[in-house]
């Protein structure tokens, strides 16, 4: 990504969990060497274009925000979709659309630090992109 080479997008926001992020749905189940996500993500900046996401996803409900946990997730992984490009009134220059994980097959080694770590990975990617 640092070359130019692949474009990534920060897969956080979802339709049900409003402005708290820590009210995911978008689940994680681990099975074997793999995790299986399952969840919709919307108003994705670069859906349509990224090569590489890194989704948050519920690895533990009775955790609640620390049952969080980040991955890296790639276009092309089993289960992986882009679905509706957003219709915005502004900023069409920068595509946003939701992503669609069914049943999407990832790596254990695509856990971006550690398991139930990612509400903390993705308060420190706001603070650092001036959104929080």
């Amino acid at each position: 990504m640092a070359s130019g080479e692949r474009i990534g997008a920060f897969a956080l926001t979802e339709p049900e969990a409003g402005v708290n992020a820590a009210n995911l749905k978008t689940t994680a189940v681990k099975k074997g060497d793999k995790y299986i996500l399952n969840g919709i993500k919307h108003y994705i900046t670069n859906a349509t274009e990224a090569d590489i996401f890194t989704v948050m996803a519920v690895t533990d409900p009775s955790k609640g925000a620390k049952g969080i946990t980040s991955f890296i997730v790639e276009k092309d992984f089993p289960g992986f979709h882009v679905g509706a490009v957003e219709n915005k009134m502004g900023l069409r220059g920068s595509h946003s659309a939701e992503i669609i994980l069914e049943d999407c097959e990832v790596p254990v080694q695509n856990v971006l630090g550690e398991e139930g770590q990612g509400y903390v990975n993705a308060l420190k990617i706001l603070v650092n992109s001036g959104q929080a």
